[in-house]
């Protein structure tokens, strides 16, 4: 068994050196699966060596941004039976590859979603990093699926494509490239498990401006509605999820007036934002979709 990591990246600070360095650190500590490291640098015209003396570490260069777009071009140039997600400016905990090992022979899934936390405080990175449990997901949990921890079967990739370049940063729409893979995983019938044992470190952002809660708002809701249209059975799903956030962040909104605890959380979570976004995401893949036919 082969494991690939692919890590896209915009520039050459610091953050992949202490990410590439996380993973060659973990796989030094395990005699296999044998690993690769492909880094996928956007935007950058000069090409210089990066980690030119580890044969494992291999760099490629695009002219053009888009996270998806790095993400499948590591793909094509990948070995990997399975091939490990993580962002630039992320790392991987000591035990991840034995870890992993592990997961695929107890489990035999087709992919997995890992925990974030904060490589300072150990801070989850998001409520579903709280779990201790294992759990296969279903389309209902499909934010236990992250963009900077998930790993995906060169079986199931084959079977269900790459990443829709229309999602993820630097495309039209700014994130939920994973969620996306996630439900054509969940449609396609494989099988995808949440393990809290898959540890990967990402710095924990307390607060977000409320343009980036908007962008990312309307990218998942582009997103489900993209599934929605290709897979009309999912509309119960699609109802239901959008009437509770849209119904969870207008009552919390009203109650951020009047009760300062709801005020305090509205700084950090901004529920107008997530109202706006959501909304923005239905319409815009729609009037997207449209003009694409």
């Amino acid at each position: 068994m082969r494991i690939t990591f692919i890590i896209a990246s915009m520039s050459y600070e610091k953050g992949i050196k202490e990410c590439v360095d996380s993973i060659l650190y973990a796989s030094g500590l395990c005699s296999e699966p044998e690993t690769e490291i492909i880094c996928v640098f956007q935007g950058i015209n000069e090409k210089r060596p990066f980690f030119e003396n580890n044969k494992s570490v291999k760099s490629h260069y695009l002219s053009e941004f888009g996270l998806a777009r790095a993400r499948n071009h590591g793909i094509k140039n990948s070995s990997g039976d399975y091939m490990v997600f993580i962002d630039d400016h992320a790392s991987v905990d000591k035990s991840f590859i034995e870890q992993l090992k592990n997961t695929i022979k107890l489990y035999a899934a087709d992919a997995y979603g890992g925990r974030i936390l904060d490589p300072i405080t150990g801070v989850s990175f998001t409520p579903a990093s709280n779990n201790n449990s294992a759990i296969k997901l279903s389309r209902a949990r499909f934010r236990y699926f992250m963009g900077s921890s998930h790993i995906i079967s060169r079986m199931a990739i084959e079977k269900i494509g790459y990443y829709d370049e229309n999602f993820g940063r630097g495309s039209k729409f700014f994130g939920a490239e994973e969620s996306d893979m996630f439900f054509r995983l969940i449609n396609a019938g494989f099988s995808v498990y949440f393990i809290p044992g898959l540890i990967f470190y990402h710095k924990v952002y307390f607060h977000e401006k409320p343009d980036m809660v908007i962008e990312y708002s309307a990218a998942v809701s582009a997103m489900l509605t993209k599934n929605l249209l290709r897979r009309p059975a999912l509309l119960p799903f699609f109802i239901y999820f959008n009437a509770i956030l849209l119904l969870k962040n207008i009552i919390y909104l009203g109650l951020s007036i009047f009760i300062t605890h709801y005020a305090e959380k509205n700084i950090k979570y901004h529920f107008y934002a997530v109202i706006n976004g959501t909304i923005k995401g239905i319409f815009s893949y729609i009037k997207h979709s449209m003009s694409t036919k």
